[in-house]
């Protein structure tokens, strides 16, 4: 055969790259919609890759929907309207009800997955998808739901599965796919630190007019809905300070620091009124890793004191309650917790495979000991519930985060670039509220709980992120 000289034409291979992870769609070649819904991209190439210091545009459809799902999240609605009650209380009637019963959270979640779909058809974008921490959610998924045909009560593992689980793997693949630059990590960040005035105001103002709310964990302070447990009020509320830390050290003029530090300020001092000693742990480990991470110690560690200082002389028994930390023996609520810990790990030892079944230790508890009772640690829980590889999957979930949070603090903190500082301090202000999370899976059940795979959604955005502008390589080769 007598050659021609001509170079014979690539092959381009349509559809989904599989062997290439993250998996990178190209349906507008099948569905054309790119043509006709953006017909000014129609010369663009469909393989073109972004620049080395290019951030990803934000979907924004599907932030709208991530926003308002979070919006819905926080304001409790169902619990402002007519019927709710007096106080706010958890019986719900007329209106109050009627709302509470609409599947809302669901529609907004589909809002915004939608919304991620129809970025990635018209632009030839990628789905990210599998990334350690997604690997290790599925895993964790696929325990819990071996775990239900082991549960006491099937239907109410079943439900717990759908209406939990499920809801907060879609929560995390949302997030995920939804921040994709830095300018979208702060947007968040300010919507979830501004939004958290909800549960603190409400718990401030229970505090101040006790009289008006129903009665409350030992006569303490807490809000609405999923907010009425003190306990977890004070704990959305270190995360949220850890957020502050990050606003606070990437705002562009004073006006931002001065709103941000008020913001930290009515959290910080709604942690104290819950009287949660869950909170002050968790604040004071918070105010540890910020010290120890941060290059203006001396400073941060001056403002910590004088607010400590400030708090324990305007809240009445905090000191006593700060005590029991301690005493703990003398505190009938934490020798409590330690029993059932104890009934839990037997439960767990003794099903160390499956465990007794998801959602259902509570009930089988009153069995046990003759009424029912929570865990009160993570950590167990998952253990007696769903067995010693699914506690293996959350406990390496924690881990590999950590690592990757902290290795790209310290790579990019030594790039001097705006990008660098600002991905610097959102990794380090992750970080802190992970280890936030780590201390409070020991005293509650925080397994399944949105804020956490929120946040573990933004550790995995952050290090695409940085892959995308050209500074992950410090992280990913360490993997």
């Amino acid at each position: 055969m007598v050659s021609t000289g001509r170079p014979r034409p690539r092959q381009v291979t349509q559809g989904i790259r599989m062997p290439d992870l993250p998996i990178r769609f190209k349906p507008a070649r099948i569905f054309e919609l790119r043509h006709r819904l953006l017909p000014e991209l129609s010369g663009r190439n469909d393989t073109v890759e972004f620049s080395a210091r290019n951030e990803e545009p934000t979907p924004w459809l599907g932030f709208i929907g991530l926003v308002a799902l979070t919006v819905f999240i926080y304001a409790q609605p169902a619990f402002w309207l007519p019927g709710s009650g007096s106080g706010y209380s958890s019986e719900l009637t007329g209106t109050a009800a009627f709302v509470k019963s609409l599947p809302t959270a669901h529609v907004l979640g589909m809002v915004g997955l939608l919304g991620v779909l129809f970025y990635t058809l018209t632009t030839g974008r990628r789905i990210y998808f599998t990334k350690p921490q997604t690997t290790l959610i599925f895993l964790l998924v696929m325990c819990a739901f071996l775990s239900m045909p082991f549960a006491f009560d099937l239907p109410r593992a079943a439900s717990y599965f759908i209406s939990t689980v499920l809801k907060l793997l879609a929560l995390y693949l949302l997030t995920i796919n939804v921040i994709r630059n830095m300018k979208s990590v702060r947007a968040f960040f300010w919507v979830i630190l501004i939004l958290g005035l909800f549960p603190a105001v409400g718990t401030i103002k229970c505090y101040l007019n006790p009289a008006q709310f129903a009665t409350r964990f030992g006569g303490r302070a807490g809000w609405v809905g999923a907010f009425r447990d003190p306990n977890v009020v004070a704990y959305n509320m270190v995360m949220l300070i850890a957020i502050g830390l990050c606003l606070y050290g990437t705002a562009r003029n004073a006006m931002s620091r001065v709103i941000v530090g008020i913001l930290m300020s009515v959290h910080g001092l709604t942690v104290l009124i819950t009287l949660s000693r869950t909170g002050m742990v968790t604040l004071a480990a918070a105010a540890c890793a910020a010290v120890v991470t941060g290059r203006k110690r001396g400073r941060i560690l001056i403002v910590a004191i004088v607010f400590l200082a400030a708090g324990v002389s305007q809240v009445p028994g905090l000191v006593s309650r700060a005590q029991t930390i301690v005493e703990y023996e003398q505190d009938a609520s934490v020798m409590g917790r330690i029993r059932i810990w104890g009934v839990a790990l037997r439960q767990g030892l003794s099903n160390p495979l499956f465990g007794v079944g998801l959602n259902s230790f509570e009930v089988l508890s009153e069995g046990l000991i003759g009424r029912r009772r929570a865990v009160h640690n993570s950590y167990l829980r998952i253990f007696a519930e769903s067995g010693i590889f699914a506690l293996g999957f959350f406990i390496a979930l924690h881990a590999i985060t950590l690592r990757e949070l902290w290795h790209m603090h310290r790579h990019t903190k030594k790039i001097n670039t705006p990008e660098a500082v600002h991905l610097s301090i959102i990794s380090r202000s992750l970080f802190i509220s992970i280890i936030a999370v780590c201390l409070v899976h020991l005293t509650l059940n925080q397994d399944y709980d949105w804020l956490l795979y929120m946040f573990l959604a933004l550790a995995v955005c952050v290090k695409q992120i940085a892959r995308n502008i050209g500074l992950g390589q410090g992280v990913v080769s360490r993997r």
